[in-house]
């Protein structure tokens, strides 16, 4: 046993696991960052502004968390236009250069802001996202092109970076389940009616048709408890894999419609890249290499 564990980190260490994935959930992460980003600036003065009607949540004594707040302090707040501004140029210079590392600082630094100083109205969907943020500054999909150490380094801190983003979309399900099956909603198979006539989260038509479908939403609700519980550990393996992955996306996309948490659902389906199989992801990875380079060709 102790020799497969350390054959196993020594792999990690010489060989890039899953580059084409790796590619294909950064452009995911990122491409949801513009929209999430895009889709605020209506608000942005409100949300992020000297005058925002959010109280800034100030970090003391911390100089990593302050450079992370810069908004929150009354002499950066004004420059919230030119944060915002950086992170859209830095997403979309993403999909163009390949200096992926320098920009993901970059993306995290200004999406830091942005997130710190509304941290008060943040969701599930946005600590999420910060997270995944965070990992992909880690991660490089180039690192079996450096040379010597550089790219020993490279390649294990991509692949645990890799593993460590794994584990937290188990973590996630995890944490989920464990308080279903504190209540009793979840296990009566309530939990789901009962969210349908929330009006701050369905949407209209939707409560007037669904809410009376006892049955269907009860079986749903079982459903879901059941595949949140089994996924963390089902996950890892092949066989099972194609089959939580398909019913995984199938489930957030109806709950997205249904309930209308759409940030959480979409994050999550891009989140399911991470498990992907490397060969598939290279498919789509030279479909889009095609399609990037038609762009520049029509451009020159």
């Amino acid at each position: 046993m102790k020799n497969k564990w350390l054959s196993y980190i020594a792999q990690q260490a010489e060989e890039l696991q899953h580059p084409n994935a790796l590619f294909l959930y950064r452009k995911g992460v990122y491409l949801f960052t513009l929209l999430i980003t895009l889709l605020q600036l209506p608000v942005a003065a409100s949300l992020w502004g000297k005058d925002a009607s959010i109280a800034p949540a100030i970090y003391e004594g911390n100089s990593i968390l302050q450079s992370l707040n810069l908004l929150s302090h009354p002499t950066f707040a004004s420059y919230y236009p030119a944060i915002v501004s950086l992170l859209i140029l830095a997403i979309v210079a993403s999909f163009f250069i390949r200096a992926q590392r320098t920009l993901a600082i970059l993306i995290f630094f200004c999406f830091s802001n942005l997130y710190h100083r509304s941290i008060p109205i943040q969701n599930g969907s946005s600590d999420l996202l910060h997270l995944q943020l965070f990992y992909l500054i880690l991660m490089d999909e180039h690192a079996s092109h450096k040379l010597g150490k550089i790219k020993t380094l490279s390649v294990c801190l991509t692949n645990f970076a890799f593993i460590a983003a794994q584990v937290q979309l188990c973590v996630v399900y995890f944490i989920s389940s464990y308080y279903k099956l504190q209540g009793t909603q979840w296990l009566d198979g309530t939990a789901l009616h009962y969210a349908l006539l929330n009006d701050e989260f369905t949407l209209g038509f939707v409560q007037a048709h669904l809410a009376k479908l006892e049955l269907p939403l009860r079986l749903l609700t079982w459903i879901t408890l059941l595949f949140q519980i089994l996924f963390p550990v089902l996950i890892w393996f092949k066989k099972p894999k194609l089959y939580l992955l398909t019913f995984g996306i199938a489930l957030h996309a109806l709950i997205a419609l249904i309930l209308g948490i759409v940030d959480f659902g979409v994050l999550m389906i891009v989140m399911y890249l991470l498990f992907a199989s490397d060969a598939w992801c290279l498919t789509l990875r030279n479909k889009y290499l095609r399609l990037h380079q038609k762009v520049i060709s029509i451009e020159k």
